[in-house]
């Protein structure tokens, strides 16, 4: 007490001595530490005799010290009013400066005396040492392997405090580490920090003081093949000057004095010891003989299987328990489902989600199963592939069957799976990635073809109806007079044989003979000259036509009947029949549709052939290559090539979709995708590869379309070909088949039809507007068609952002969201 008073009433006179002459006080700093380095934040305390103010910003320091924070409080001390609490950290090892800290209370100030201190640094001890030693240097991808740590020191345990021991590889994703329970007896275990754990090691005690020697078993296992280096290993910790207390004053393992740190005012030195890096070469596994369902468990290894109970009914719990022995950790050993295994599907309902259990040499895992049939007389044997790392080769590890007794249960000897809630799973698509590439067919090919002349020739193809139908009614109109008319059947039929026969042909008369008989009703009798004369008198033929057919039958008889059989030449014989037989011409067939149908573009398969070149380059080159990026893009460029060659084009702006997929370019991935849909509207896969893309599109804007727009134009555009076309021949059919009612409904329909869908494409046409797509990462999207205009939106429109087309100004394109909303963007940036 009489120490404080003097030291107040020191301080009282300085002050006054001070603030009398004008001068800023100087008061001395209380180090509240004893040893310093420049890793480790120091600390010193300063009192006051008056209240000072807040720092509204923290003094500089200086090179040799970095000031930390100030904390400045009230104190209820009576002879100091306030005290502050300064946190620096030296900035250099050797003699270090803290430097004056001015305070202010009012109008007084307050100075700190610089204060000198040596900064010290971790040093390396001949008195400790570290090692890791891998038990292998060639391991295989997963293959467990063992590392040895030891720390050996000669120091005494009590005086070691704040271990820091942080192996670089604990951190290393591509690692994975596992430290086993450790085995030894309990006296001879020892807690420490090890790369951010709580470890036990094994103690070997050199002395009665000694820390001695820990062990540490460690087992690792690499993801990835290749040359891996453990870096170098380094273990510091500090030793207090004075030595120390117990090292482990309390029974439980972490609280030794390994997991304290030094406190404030000990006087201690930083000491390390480190172990030179490894390189250990890591092997891939091969893929010869390896399976599917590969348990990635590594040899030696030992399997013992036990279940309970041997005697059941259908139906009931059937304990199976799995003891894995090897020397892997217990947390890397790991089975794969046993639902899987072939002997016990169908006949066992196995629940997967199993128990794990530790035990010395490995791990115990626990299943309940259940037998589904009374057929069941054993629990099968089970294989599991393992790998043996010193051959390279795999082997089916195989356990032996177990005898069981199965009985029914309410006299049933079956239970199904679908009795047990979640026992079958339905069968779900996976949503996430894209589909394989497409290759080209025939049919695909026509199909095409069709989208793509319903687009080009759409005017043409809606007046193919029409014409053809004109063309066609007045021989539908002669086949239905035909059908209802036997005697103009006969007098049509007798007059194209008569045309088939060349003017000189001695069967020609007969032909025109029989022909005239077929038009006046006279098959049934022999048609004589004055038939003839009468016929054609009917008909108003002349005088001159009468008597020229006369003498044909004149001429006829003669050389049938005259001994001397002159020649009979007959003359004028179609004209005199075009006269009774209106001749109805025959109309020419429908050719326009099929030939603008296959009229494609003729174009060589060069670009097809190098894009799948490219595509198949890009499969193969390292994942995330650059390498494989070129060849994405190389692919992309030339599939889209193809397509706007007419080349397959909806495999091709697929496959280019996928190749700009698979190159991180979502915009022009959705734009191919959107142009394969005018071409394979029904595609799943095209779909579901679409709807991928869009997922990854990061800016959020609301659809607000009606449902017609949704209806891609290509594919109406279609359906009103092929309804219009129907819709026609429908009518043929009818002015053939007036009686029948299927035709007049089949009009109707056709008719109703052609109306829908007409007015759904107007509608799209009068609404709808050209679709494009942002193709560049992020596009600052403008009020106006320049830079000089604001920004219409806070936010860029994201990478594969899809919009509709409403005008173009030179360079720029005046675009509209699917929310309806307007903006300009620079047309280099989009592709529509």
């Amino acid at each position: 007490m009489g120490k404080i008073l003097t030291y107040g009433f020191t301080l009282f006179l300085m002050l006054a001595m001070e603030v009398a002459a004008g001068e800023p006080v100087v008061i001395d700093l209380e180090m509240k530490d004893r040893s310093w380095f420049t890793d480790r934040t120091a600390t010193a305390v300063v009192v006051f005799p008056d209240i000072v103010d807040q720092f509204e910003e923290l003094p500089d320091g200086n090179a040799d010290c970095h000031i930390l924070d100030i904390e400045i409080s009230e104190t209820p001390d009576a002879d100091t009013k306030a005290a502050a609490v300064i946190r620096f950290l030296p900035g250099r090892t050797g003699l270090v400066t803290v430097p004056a800290i001015d305070f202010t209370a009012g109008d007084k100030v307050f100075r700190t005396r610089p204060e000198q201190i040596i900064v010290g640094e971790p040093v390396s001890s001949p008195k400790m040492s570290l090692s890791f030693t891998p038990l292998k240097e060639k391991v295989y991808v997963g293959e467990p392997l063992r590392i040895n740590l030891v720390w050996k020191s000669e120091l005494e345990a009590g005086a070691l405090r704040d271990l820091r021991w942080f192996p670089a590889f604990f951190s290393n994703p591509d690692i994975e580490v596992v430290v086993p329970r450790n085995t030894a007896p309990e006296t001879e275990h020892v807690g420490l920090p090890l790369g951010g754990r709580r470890v036990i090691g094994t103690r070997t005690l050199a002395g009665d003081r000694e820390l001695g020697m820990v062990e540490i078993p460690v087992y690792i296992r690499f993801k990835t093949p290749g040359v891996h280096t453990l870096d170098e290993m380094r273990l510091e910790c500090a030793k207090l000057q004075d030595g120390g207390t117990d090292f482990a004053r309390y029974a439980a393992y972490f609280n030794n004095g390994l997991f304290e740190p030094v406190d404030l005012g000990s006087v201690y030195e930083r000491i390390y010891a480190t172990a030179p890096a490894k390189d250990i070469e890591v092997l891939p596994l091969p893929g010869e003989g390896r399976q599917a369902d590969f348990s990635n468990l590594f040899d030696p290894l030992s399997l013992e299987v036990s279940v309970s109970p041997r005697k059941v009914k259908v139906g009931e719990l059937l304990d199976l328990e799995i003891k894995l022995s090897g020397p892997a950790p217990h947390g890397m050993l790991e089975l794969p489902a046993l639902s899987r295994q072939r002997g016990l599907r169908g006949r066992f309902l196995v629940d997967d989600a199993g128990g794990r259990l530790w035990h010395e040499q490995g791990t115990i895992f626990r299943y309940r199963l259940r037998a589904l049939t009374t057929s069941v007389q054993a629990l099968p044997g089970m294989s599991f592939q393992v790998f043996n790392p010193e051959s390279g080769t795999y082997r089916s590890l195989e356990t032996t069957a177990i005898p069981l007794e199965v009985s029914s249960e309410n006299g049933a000897d079956f239970i199904p799976l679908s009795a047990y809630q979640g026992a079958v799973a339905p069968l779900t698509s996976q949503p996430d990635g894209i589909w394989h590439n497409q290759r080209a067919n025939f049919m695909n090919d026509v199909l095409n073809q069709l989208f793509t002349l319903a687009q080009k020739g759409f005017p043409v193809l809606l007046l193919v109806g029409p014409v053809a139908f004109l063309l066609l009614l007045p021989w539908v109109r002669e086949r239905r007079r035909r059908a209802l008319d036997p005697a103009y059947g006969a007098r049509v039929k007798a007059y194209a044989e008569m045309k088939k026969l060349p003017a000189g042909d001695a069967e020609k008369w007969s032909a025109f003979l029989r022909f005239m008989a077929a038009s006046f009703g006279a098959e049934d009798r022999t048609w004589t000259v004055g038939d003839s004369q009468r016929a054609l008198r009917k008909i108003g033929a002349s005088e001159e036509e009468i008597g020229e057919l006369g003498a044909m039958h004149a001429a006829a008889d003669a050389r049938d009947f005259s001994t001397g059989n002159p020649d009979a030449r007959f003359s004028g014989l179609d004209h005199l029949a075009t006269r009774v037989m209106r001749l109805i011409s025959k109309s020419a067939m429908l050719w326009l549709l099929a030939a603008l149908l296959f009229i494609a573009p003729r174009v060589q398969a060069d670009e097809w052939d190098e894009a799948q070149v490219a595509f198949d380059h890009a499969l193969e080159a390292p994942a995330g290559s650059p390498a494989s990026q070129i060849a994405y893009e190389e692919a992309g460029l030339k599939f889209q090539a193809a397509a706007e060659a007419g080349l397959h084009p909806g495999e091709a702006w697929q496959n280019a979709g996928n190749s700009w997929f698979e190159a991180g370019a979502i915009g022009r991935a959705i734009f191919a995708y959107l142009k394969a849909k005018e071409y394979r509207p029904f595609d799943p896969s095209l779909t579901e590869s679409l709807a991928v893309a869009r997922g990854l599109v990061a800016t959020d804007v609301p659809v607000k379309r009606a449902f017609w727009q949704k209806i891609p134009t290509a594919w109406l555009m279609s359906a009103i070909v092929c309804v219009n076309l129907f819709f026609w021949a429908a009518l043929l059919l009818k002015a053939r088949f007036r009686e029948r009612r299927s035709s007049a409904v089949m009009v109707i329909a056709s008719g109703v039809l052609l109306l829908i869908l007409g007015s759904l494409y107007l509608a799209n046409l009068l609404t709808s507007k050209p679709v494009g797509v942002i193709i560049v990462e992020a596009v600052e999207a403008r009020k106006g068609p320049g830079y000089a205009y604001a920004a219409a939106f806070n936010e860029a429109l994201g990478d594969g952002l899809e919009f509709s087309v409403v005008e173009q100004r030179g360079e720029w394109v005046r675009i509209q969201l699917a929310d309806e909303r307007q903006c300009w963007v620079p047309a280099s940036q989009i592709s529509q």
